[in-house]
């Protein structure tokens, strides 16, 4: 498949640019296409939320959650952001150690450790 990020020409175009794939024959009848889309995110994510260590129960360490109400999905991941288009998922989550992360969805294998940090 060939793909591209472009400007989006539809309203809303200032949330993001459009991800552009196509495919070389569409499916027919049952058949089905799966195609990966590996992306990172950055701290200007409108989904991102922290709340400092001064503010977590323990005061030891920071906060990083999600909220991607309204239409903040689209600055996390690549998505229809809408509660009418749903698609599988996986997620891969890498944070220092001694800090968990949490994420809906049930967990696929037990977390790796690599040095000073841990993969669920």
């Amino acid at each position: 498949a060939v793909w591209k990020v472009e400007d989006s020409p539809w309203p809303k175009s200032q949330f993001g640019q459009a991800l552009c794939i196509e495919l070389p024959q569409l499916p027919r009848g049952k058949e089905v296409t799966t195609f990966w889309v590996k992306y990172e995110t950055t701290e200007k994510s409108t989904a991102l939320q922290w709340l400092t260590k001064e503010q977590t129960q323990g005061k030891e360490y920071p906060l990083c959650f999600t909220q991607s109400q309204a239409i903040c999905g689209r600055s996390l991941l690549p998505c229809q952001d809408t509660p009418s288009v749903k698609g599988p998922f996986s997620i891969s989550l890498t944070v220092p150690k001694p800090l968990t992360a949490v994420a809906s969805g049930n967990p696929w294998s037990e977390p790796v450790s690599d040095g000073a940090f841990r993969t669920f």
